[in-house]
């Protein structure tokens, strides 16, 4: 298995927190080892038919499922103790590019507390999992919303998880930080309170009474509530009109409603990183401005966050610093004696803080941590389940390769395209390379017990009794010693070693396109070794019967405790009805 071979080699290469600036990761609370790009958990979603058949028929509707996580010490294979099995609402996460069927790599949103009152996972009541099915290196959103930390622009903070549903492998997902209620009062620190609001601006939604798409009605009322008063918009009201006044200059104008020292960084930094799908990266047209997040303060002044940030550092979007945008920006730039000054500072200042070497090395070390868990997700998702359907495996992994390295090449060629828009030296870069860590250590934990079960993570159902500090080592699900000597009238019959009750999938593929070649479900009742019949589909019989066929098997065990566990070899089949046979 590709992976395997790979966790050896990635062991020490992982980035540490001391890579990055103290502040940048100071988040609250007891989820905060979560939001680190190269921390990496394992979480299981469980979702009856009905709730499958509901996010078919409607996506963006939460439906009931059952959520757990596991720490692991940042590679494959390591996962420790999974929370207790918590009863959430799930729905489905993404728009026009990114939005995924429930039966192909889909995205999530996770609610703590939507059925169950008050329940929250440490200290967290949403999740978010982005599939970065837009991103091949998988790299885009941690680099960039670090170099948003770099100018202390206020933005989320991100960690990796690899996500199965029901069993089956959904492969990488980005963990970021959902934009709500706690991740403002962790950015900054005041309790979210009338007229206090969170703002999300989406699809040219913007600061102005203009007609938003021809309609009746204005641009700034398609700007939805996140958090705070639905039926209380005076603060972004207030916004408007101070936008929209013909005097004084745009500064002066604005200043009691708009953090403009604030926004100033954060529009910098996203021409910087080359975000043409946000507020000021790209022209004003029928898609954009596009994702953002405003946040007023309990006076009404607004600061802007960014949110999907996973189309930047991408060849071709070496965009100019000073044209397009939306409304706020563009004024900006406009207002030649005062906003426009306060973003030529921050340009200065991002020569200095967005050093290439420190982000180069955020790229480097996340690229390095992610790839046995690309290898785990290309060799046993199904085909439909990888980031892009319409390419095997091998060549999603090509794939992610060449765009870690264009976008550690878009790295290196900005501070010096900063430096010739403002006129300024280039800065040298930091000669030092910084190196990557050793591996996280995960918390001894008690039997059974997850990380949402130690101090300071419990949630309001999930109560576990105290084990051993060490839990003591568990039975793995492994392949029999051979294949079953006989062979059954249309299947293919394989010996597995099972580590315990629970059910165990088989999966058979073939082809560049990974066609199905058979498939086989059974529950197991103790930890024995079982003979499945692995039924063959029929395509793949009919062609078995005419020549020799390369099988690639997957098997995975969904334990009845909620662990998930997988495998996979190759199998070379004669024509039927010869004994097959592994290599």
């Amino acid at each position: 298995m590709r992976g395997a071979k790979l966790i050896v080699a990635v062991c020490g290469v992982l980035l540490a927190v001391a890579l990055f600036s103290p502040t940048a990761l100071a988040i609250g609370g007891p989820a905060n080892w979560m939001y680190e790009p190269t921390t990496f958990t394992e979480v299981h979603l469980t979702l009856p038919p009905a709730s499958i058949a509901a996010l078919e028929a409607e996506p963006k509707e939460y439906v009931k499922g059952e959520f757990s996580l596991a720490e692991t010490d940042g590679t494959p294979g390591t996962a420790g103790s999974f929370s207790t099995p918590l009863t959430v609402g799930i729905e489905l996460k993404g728009n026009l590019g990114s939005l995924r069927s429930i039966h192909q790599k889909a995205a999530f949103k996770i609610k703590f507390n939507k059925f169950v009152k008050g329940q929250s996972f440490l200290g967290l009541e949403k999740m978010t999992l982005n599939n970065m099915v837009q991103d091949p290196s998988m790299i885009h959103e941690a680099t960039t919303y670090q170099a948003f930390h770099e100018m202390g622009a206020p933005a989320p903070h991100v960690g990796y998880t690899y996500l199965t549903v029901n069993g089956e492998s959904y492969g990488v997902h980005l963990n970021i930080e959902t934009q709500d209620v706690q991740s403002v009062e962790n950015a900054f620190g005041t309790p979210f309170a009338s007229p206090q609001h969170l703002y999300e601006g989406e699809y040219s939604a913007d600061v102005t009474n203009q007609a938003w798409h021809g309609t009746a009605i204005k641009s700034w009322e398609a700007i939805e509530v996140s958090e705070g008063e639905e039926e209380e918009k005076e603060d972004l009201e207030a916004l408007v009109t101070a936008v929209e006044a013909p005097s004084p200059p745009f500064a002066e104008r604005v200043a009691s409603v708009a953090d403009l020292a604030e926004m100033t960084k954060d529009w910098l930094v996203e021409k910087y990183v080359g975000n043409w799908d946000g507020y000021a990266g790209g022209y004003a047209d029928y898609y954009h401005p596009n994702n953002y997040y405003l946040y007023s303060d309990s006076s009404g002044r607004f600061q802007m966050m960014p949110w999907g940030t996973d189309q930047t550092w991408q060849g071709g979007q070496h965009l100019n610093f000073e044209n397009g945008g939306g409304i706020l920006f563009s004024d900006c730039v406009a207002d030649t004696a005062g906003c426009r000054q306060t973003y030529l500072a921050a340009g200065r200042e991002a020569l200095d803080a967005l050093d290439a070497t420190t982000l180069d090395t955020v790229a480097r070390c996340a690229a390095a941590a992610l790839m046995p868990w690309q290898e785990l997700e290309a060799d046993i998702s199904e085909q439909e389940k990888l980031p892009d359907p319409s390419i095997d495996g091998e060549e999603t992994l090509q794939r992610a390769a060449g765009e870690v390295s264009a976008t550690r090449a878009f790295i290196a060629s900005r501070p010096q395209e900063l430096a010739e828009f403002l006129g300024e030296p280039t800065p040298p870069p930091r000669t030092t390379e910084p190196v990557c860590p050793p591996l996280r250590t995960i918390p001894a934990s008690g039997s059974g017990a997850g990380p949402a079960d130690r101090p300071g993570g419990s949630t309001v159902n999930a109560t576990v009794p105290a084990g051993p500090a060490v839990p003591a080592p568990q039975p793995r699900l492994g392949w029999g010693r051979s294949f079953h000597p006989a062979h059954l009238p249309g299947a293919i019959p394989i010996r597995l070693e099972v580590p315990g009750p629970g059910r165990l999938i088989l999966h058979g593929s073939y082809g560049k396109d990974a066609s199905t070649a058979c498939r086989a479900t059974t529950e197991v009742a103790a930890a024995q070794e079982v003979t499945v019949a692995c039924r063959l589909a029929g395509p793949f019989a009919s062609l078995l019967a005419r020549r020799w066929r390369r099988v690639r098997l997957d098997a995975r065990f969904m334990s009845a405790a909620g662990g998930v566990e997988a495998i996979a070899r190759s199998l070379e089949l004669r024509r039927w009805p010869t004994h097959p046979s592994s290599s």
